[in-house]
This record gives C-alpha cells, sequence and structure tokens, in this order.
C-alpha cells in the first residue's frame, strides 16, 4: 500500500502545479489586460477634458 501510494503522489502533486501555473499566468493576463484598459480609459478620459 505504501508503495502504491509513494507512486500516486508526484502525480497528484504535479498536476496541482499544472493547476496552479495555469492560474498564475491567466491572473497575470488578466492583470496586464486590466492595466492596458485602464490606460486606454485614462487616454480617453485626458484627451476628453483637454
Amino acid at each position: 500500500a505504501a508503495a502504491g501510494r509513494s507512486e500516486e503522489t508526484p502525480a497528484t502533486v504535479s498536476a496541482n502545479d499544472d493547476e496552479e501555473a495555469r492560474k498564475i499566468k491567466w491572473f497575470k493576463t488578466m492583470k496586464s489586460i486590466a492595466k492596458f484598459i485602464a490606460k486606454e480609459q485614462m487616454k480617453k478620459h485626458l484627451g476628453g477634458e483637454k
């Protein structure tokens, strides 16, 4: 049972790591998109006031 469990664990860990990596990538992408949108909005806003 112990041997079976030790074989099982790495697969689970790597699956979780992949999931984490995907989440981190997604968050970074969303952050950069949000930053870009905010910049564009500011340009529009400032452009409209001038």
